[in-house]
């Protein structure tokens, strides 16, 4: 009945439209009938009507729920559910099953849209900041201290926890690196953890408008015990274990490539910067930064733009753009531009970070392969970004000094310009040094001037790709981040 594109976003529609239908219809009412209740079961009630709103709008959007191992599930014992994590309704899909007493255990609700993230404050769900990124985004969410000491105090009164280890859906179907913070939990509430695998959910409900007929398979495997102690080596044990369980489960599409990699030292991964692992330009925001700080003129910002219009009309090459454009510079002392790099990356890039790569890299930097920057963007930014991501090392462009009065100052000339073909050409100088074997090694771009490199490598994936770049994904079956 449904079929292609069109029908796959009609359903997604119809979805919304019941989902819409029973909150608007259930918040007034609930908002007046839980002035009735007892506090400790105003959020009951929340959930019981959230999961029916989730089964009414499955229902009609033609997605069967199969339920396995249900014999695991207690609705009476507190425990902790954890699952992986494949789209952004997983949460309800277990709160349908599991009943008024599993509360979710899930990112910032400033993350979600108003709405949702008010039903989810009602259903009295647990957020947490979850890494330094939330920290700077969403900084009126709970510390993962905070949030541990929240969800051991629910465990303690009986009820149990609906988790996500990976902390994030699942961007390109497979499974990402689990965190320990379920497993501590478990141990310092003496509760035991439930292994769920999560089926279907990406195929079935690819992206937050798009519902695809079928069926999700959610099953239950038996409780894990708590760990014995809280030692670091315990938990990380007991993390494995809760892994390999909700792996096995899983069909082997889930399973990252480099899952089960025994010479992940030869693995690579190259990632640009500017609107891949950056929404936004680097050297656009340290501009309009510097201006803020009467660092630079009008003039200057005027004159950067006029050369941005000759190169977007073709009428001077980007090399001699970005040769103009670095004359910014000249005279500049260097470690004053670090310093003030350093500050606008702590203060506003963190906050435009695209957290689909960041999550990415963790699992790569987990899995312990060679994490390289490789961006036009210049080496006092793209040093921070390293920094930050503790990377191997940052293929970038180089600026010329010079010592003036015992001081670093840029000439302002460019020593290499990382662009294009000579981005090709320094990852496989640094892959040949290294000893990385690209066509294992992975790597992350956004526009077509990135195709060189990323031809080199087993595993390209382009990130909100330019047009140009998502066709030659589309023709060479590359993976895309960001599609719909």
């Amino acid at each position: 009945m449904y079929k292609g594109r069109m029908g796959s976003r009609l359903l997604g529609q119809w979805f919304h439209i019941v989902m819409g239908f029973v909150v608007i219809v259930a918040t007034p009412f609930l908002a007046i009938f839980e002035l009735f209740l007892p506090h400790k079961n105003r959020g009951r009630a929340w959930r019981v009507v959230g999961a029916f709103a989730c089964r009414a709008a499955f229902a009609f959007s033609s997605i069967r729920i199969r339920v396995m191992g249900r014999e695991s599930v207690n609705p009476l014992a507190p425990a902790i559910y954890a699952a992986n994590h494949g789209c952004t309704l997983d949460g309800f899909i277990l709160s349908s099953i599991l009943g008024r007493r599993a509360l979710l255990f899930t990112a910032p609700l400033s993350v979600f849209p108003k709405p949702i993230a008010y039903w989810m404050r009602k259903m009295e769900a647990i957020d947490v900041r979850r890494d330094k990124i939330d920290d700077a985004k969403y900084p009126k969410g709970e510390s993962i201290r905070e949030a541990l000491l929240s969800a051991k105090k629910e465990l303690k009164a009986g009820n149990s926890l609906i988790i996500f280890p990976e902390g994030h859906i699942q961007y390109l179907d497979v499974m990402h690196y689990f965190h320990t913070g379920s497993n501590r939990l478990s141990a310092t509430a003496r509760v035991p953890i439930v292994p769920v695998a999560m089926i279907n959910t990406p195929e079935c409900i690819p992206n937050r408008y798009n519902i695809n007929p079928g069926t999700i398979t959610v099953r239950f495997d038996r409780p894990i015990p708590p760990p014995a102690d809280t030692h670091p080596r315990t938990i990380r044990a007991a993390r494995d274990t809760l892994e390999k369980r909700i792996v096995a489960m899983l069909p082997p599409r889930y399973v990252p490539p480099y899952y089960f990699d025994n010479n992940p030292h030869k693995v690579g991964v190259f990632v640009d910067i500017d609107d891949t692992m950056y929404e936004g330009i680097t050297l656009v925001d340290l501009l309009r930064y510097l201006l803020e700080l009467h660092r630079i003129h009008n003039a200057d910002i005027v004159r950067s733009g006029y050369l941005l219009f000759l190169e977007r009309m073709h009428q001077i090459p980007h090399k001699e753009f970005m040769k103009r454009e670095m004359l910014m510079l000249r005279g500049w002392d260097a470690d004053s531009l670090h310093t003030l790099v350093a500050r606008l990356f702590k203060r506003r890039m963190l906050k435009k970070f695209n957290y689909y790569l960041f999550t990415l890299l963790k699992d790569h930097a987990e899995a312990r392969h060679a994490i390289v920057f490789v961006t036009e963007t210049i080496h006092p930014i793209a040093r921070e970004f390293k920094n930050f991501l503790k990377a191997r090392t940052v293929i970038d462009t180089k600026l010329e000094t010079e010592v003036r009065h015992n001081h670093k100052t840029y000439t302002g000339r460019i020593k290499c310009l990382c662009y294009k073909e000579k981005k090709a050409e320094l990852v496989s100088r640094f892959a040949a040094d290294a000893g990385i074997d690209l066509s294992k090694s992975y790597g992350y771009g956004d526009s077509i001037n990135d195709a060189p490199f990323l031809k080199l490598l087993g595993h390209p994936v382009v990130v909100h790709p330019d047009h140009a770049l998502r066709a030659l994904a589309e023709r060479e079956r590359w993976a895309i981040l960001g599609k719909e």
